[in-house]
């Protein structure tokens, strides 16, 4: 986050809120390489203490994804400020975006050594289920970057976060542990293979919304099946005859 952006931030939340610990703390960010530009980075916030709550680690972030990172862990500290504090070992799952969001956000937490004298404590965030030692939480960025996506209004610039939300998640990675396979709520980041296809059928890109239309229905067939039930609730059966676009009669014929 620009740091002159941010400072602004930190005194607007100082007007409207004065106990929050967002107009107060800072992010402290630390790069894997540091004579390499493209170098992954650990960012990690300052100055939880002095509310007697936990600092937060999010390490391997792409550079692209910086901005992402604090914006997931200014979130994080409002969930711990106003509900509860997290502890070492603590899965999370929520709405960090907005209530209407594509799937959840799902975290878990484990304590490491602190990374700066001003913090006393420090939690690692990493995807649900994983250990200590995983490190870039690819499928938490990927909800949220699909969940900021999906509350965009203009097609191209969601078309943006939703291609990001690819780079970082392809969806070719390992499923989750089992006892956590309950809350594959974006199994292969099907999510955004899917937001790719609205955007480009909002664009007019018929065949390219047709193509990852296919690739979403792959990547989760049990998603597909309930988006397909789903469309044929809203579609009487007698006007499927009248419906000329290639994608809607993809979904609504999809037999997997």
């Amino acid at each position: 986050m620009h740091t002159l952006v941010y400072k602004l931030l930190k005194f607007f939340y100082r007007l409207i809120a004065p106990r929050h610990p967002r107009g107060y703390i800072d992010f402290f960010t630390i790069l894997d390489e540091p004579t390499n530009p493209h170098s992954l980075i650990t960012a990690t916030t300052i100055g939880l203490a002095k509310f007697g709550l936990t600092d937060f680690a999010i390490e391997g972030i792409p550079p692209a994804c910086l901005g992402n990172s604090h914006a997931i862990l200014l979130e994080i500290i409002t969930y711990v400020h106003t509900k509860k504090p997290i502890q070492s070992g603590e899965h999370f799952h929520g709405f960090l975006v907005a209530p209407q969001q594509p799937s959840l956000h799902h975290a878990t937490f484990h304590s490491i050594p602190v990374l700066n004298p001003a913090q006393k404590s420090l939690l690692k965030v990493v995807d649900l289920g994983e250990p200590q030692t995983a490190v870039f939480p690819q499928r938490l960025f990927a909800a949220h970057l699909n969940a900021l996506a999906a509350n965009m209004n203009k097609p191209m610039k969601a078309r943006i976060l939703f291609e990001r939300s690819l780079s970082i998640h392809p969806g070719n990675e390992a499923p989750l542990p089992r006892e956590f396979s309950d809350f594959d709520d974006n199994e292969n980041n099907c999510l955004a293979y899917f937001g790719m296809s609205n955007c480009l059928y909002d664009l007019g890109d018929l065949d390219g919304a047709l193509q990852f239309a296919r690739m979403a229905s792959e990547k989760s067939r049990t998603w597909a099946l309930q988006l397909q039930k789903q469309m044929k609730k809203q579609i009487p059966v007698e006007h499927w005859s009248s419906i000329s676009d290639p994608v809607t009669l993809y979904w609504l014929n999809l037999i997997l």
